[in-house]
């Protein structure tokens, strides 16, 4: 194992056992996205009010909620918004 990993496990187990420091990198109407400062994973609040693990779905969803946010508080309709 190489030192590389064996930090990666380091940091994995002290979050683990103490759990993870969160801090906000995106605050925004649709949902809010955290990053642990101790293992870098990301987490988004579900609609539960759960932190969930970051997965490319959420992210996908909440580029389109924010592009539609965005369309709609610009003032523009939404005939434009191609979601082929």
């Amino acid at each position: 194992m190489n030192p590389a990993e064996k930090e990666h496990q380091a940091k994995d187990l002290f979050c683990s056992v103490y759990g993870h420091n969160y801090t906000l990198i995106d605050n925004s109407k649709a949902s809010n996205r955290y990053k642990c400062k101790c293992c870098n994973k990301t987490f988004i609040m579900n609609e539960n009010g759960d932190l969930v693990n970051d997965i490319p779905s959420f992210r996908e969803v909440l580029s389109l909620l924010k592009f539609i946010n965005n369309k709609h508080s610009g003032g523009e309709n939404f005939s434009s918004l191609d979601l082929a």
